[in-house]
């Protein structure tokens, strides 16, 4: 199949020339994901995607390799272009299939108003630039089919142009130029889950909500692959916008190995080394978005326009998406299911205000014990009601200790295993970020030093390079690798570096280890003491006294283990979800601090939780 997107094109209907093509090479069917759970594509919230099938005839069983799924979650402002980049990745896998504006904003108004999925089913599409004006081809092109079609064109040539007039004249250009999907070479197949989300200041306030209905959504996918923030190079980079994205980073921290930016509205002809006010521009703004991240965020530039049809731009397009889900292939996936999701700053401020509340309550609960036994001192001796004070006061001191054991159990169960914890990554590709430092071929060296564990598995892609070393990595505190682009087209190099979990936590996990002997001692020891400060008492208590007592040491056990559950910084994806669905968060502080305080304290965790 190829798209083909020449000169004509200025002239006839795009959609009507691809669909011609498609007709005469594919059946079309549709795909949609349910996210419902009615078993139904439901049109709020599926998106259909015309995906080719084989030929008649073809064998589609025998040869055919088991489909790899890859889930990508998208995130961004509104109006960034998170629903249209979804699109033009559509058009990648199949060029000239139908386009659901519906879900598409208009440059005023967001259309997508809650979580949807996209599912592509296909082998992984790569495209050629071909010059037809040449019958002789100085590389050989990448399909023997297109040879008669004329040179694969260097990309790289045309990007490091050193005129501006004459780069912005080669982009432009339709004359003698062709883009070709390349004819796949294997017959595995990928299916990729893309779930598009409302924009993040779309919100009113409500981030809790929104993430919960994010996260509850790509729950059913399992796990996730890829994070793409988008952000519009034609929008500024607000306080608000700004203030989201690191909620957004906080909130999903167990993703943060996943996270690429892409800039979106692009026109590829501003991207050159001439070009200093738009290079200062996104220079700019990588280091700003950098920071909010705390370290180097991979990126992308894209024009996802769907109307473009430049036939370089149409390459570049094709190019970058290409590059941008193979990072997907790239990562170690995150497992929803075992996400712990840190509250947001508005949450923690709250939860603050509701530990106060609850304070308040423990001391009156300790009024209420006094007085209690001040009742009963008449009928006691001294030294009995030394006894049941010394006793009283034990209860809620065992009730935090057997909270913080169950804790501590919880948190040892997630660190000492051996999943992969994202420790850093290094990545140069298609000779955007070297203008400066290759004219031709040339050299970079990526070193990462002094960490405080070990590096246990590395995952690298690298194309148009050659390695002249490597130094550490695998099983080293530190790594180091040079490499080499060669003359023919743009490299592309990205290192990912993990840590076995307990690895990364060795330090944390002893610990703990050690917190808990110390922590099961004691709450033995003061269990065993209660039992003989009883059994040494003459003093019966009456069954009134005593069922007021009970009641009190509940009270306080169960407001001792609210505060524990307030004081976390994270939670499970299903208390994280609850309260949202609660809505316990939302209005000012006051207000919300009783609510949330009720909440936990009646909240039954799930085992696991």
């Amino acid at each position: 199949m190829y798209c083909r997107t020449d000169g004509s094109l200025k002239n006839h209907s795009r959609q009507s020339d691809r669909e011609e093509a498609l007709n005469g090479e594919t059946s079309v069917r549709r795909l949609a994901i349910d996210l419902g759970g009615t078993g139904t594509a439901s049109e709020s919230n599926s998106y259909h995607v015309m995906a080719s099938e084989p030929k008649s005839g073809e064998d589609q069983t025998d040869d055919q390799e088991e489909e790899k799924t890859y889930n990508i979650l998208v995130i961004g402002p509104s109006q960034s272009g998170k629903s249209t980049l979804i699109a033009a990745i559509g058009q990648h896998f199949f060029p000239g299939s139908k386009i659901d504006y519906k879900h598409i904003g208009d440059g005023n108004l967001s259309r997508t108003k809650e979580v949807r999925a996209v599912e592509l089913v296909s082998h992984f599409p790569s495209y050629e630039l071909i010059d037809t004006s040449s019958r002789s081809s100085k590389k050989p092109i990448l399909s023997d089919q297109h040879r008669s079609k004329g040179a694969r064109v260097n990309i790289a040539e045309i990007r490091r142009e050193p005129d501006f007039r004459k780069y912005k004249q080669r982009l432009n250009q339709y004359d003698n130029n062709e883009v070709h999907q390349v004819p796949p070479t294997s017959k595995k197949r990928y299916r990729f889950r893309i779930f598009d989300t409302p924009g993040l200041e779309d919100t009113d306030g409500e981030d809790v909500k929104n993430v919960a209905n994010i996260l509850e959504a790509v729950s059913k996918a399992g796990e996730i692959h890829l994070v793409l923030v988008t952000v519009s190079l034609g929008s500024h980079l607000s306080p608000g916008l700004q203030t989201a994205l690191k909620d957004y980073r906080n909130i999903l921290s167990d993703m943060r190995g996943l996270i690429a930016f892409v800039h979106t509205n692009l026109d590829y002809t501003s991207m050159h080394a001439e070009n200093t006010e738009f290079n200062e521009k996104l220079t700019t703004r990588r280091r700003v978005l950098d920071k909010i991240m705390g370290r180097e965020v991979p990126y992308f530039v894209i024009n996802s326009d769907l109307k473009e049809d430049r036939p370089v731009c149409v390459y570049l397009r094709n190019n970058t998406i290409r590059d941008m889900l193979s990072l997907a292939q790239l990562n170690v996936p995150v497992s929803v299911h075992q996400m712990q999701i840190v509250k947001t700053e508005h949450m923690q401020t709250v939860d603050g205000h509701a530990i106060s509340y609850c304070k308040l309550h423990l001391k009156e609960f300790e009024r209420k014990t006094l007085e209690l036994l001040s009742r009963s001192a008449a009928r006691q001796a001294q030294s009995d009601m030394i006894k049941l004070k010394e006793a009283a006061g034990y209860a809620p001191r065992i009730a935090q200790h057997r909270y913080d054991i169950r804790e501590a159990e919880a948190r040892l169960a997630h660190l000492d295993t051996s999943d992969l914890e994202f420790l850093d990554e290094k990545t140069i590709r298609q000779g955007w970020d070297v203008l400066d430092l290759f004219g031709g071929p040339g050299s970079i060296e990526f070193s990462v030093s002094n960490l405080e564990y070990q590096i246990d598995v590395i995952h690298e892609r690298m194309s148009g390079y050659t390695r002249e070393y490597v130094h550490g990595g695998e099983g080293h505190n530190f790594w180091s690798t040079k490499i080499t682009r060669g003359k023919w087209g743009d490299g592309d190099y990205h290192a990912k570096l993990y840590a076995w979990r307990r690895t990364k936590y060795q330090r944390e996990i002893g610990l703990l280890k050690r917190i808990l002997l110390s922590q099961r001692d004691t709450l033995q020891s003061l269990v065993d003491r209660i039992a003989m400060l009883k059994a040494s008492s003459t003093v019966e208590e009456d069954a009134e006294t005593k069922e007021q007592r009970l009641q009190i040491e509940a009270d306080q056990s169960k407001f001792l283990e609210t505060i524990s559950r307030l004081e976390r910084k994270a939670l499970h994806l299903n208390f994280f979800k609850a309260v949202a669905e609660a809505g316990v968060y939302e209005g000012n502080q006051e207000e919300c601090s009783k609510k949330v305080a009720d909440f936990y304290a009646g909240y039954i965790p799930a085992e696991g939780e």
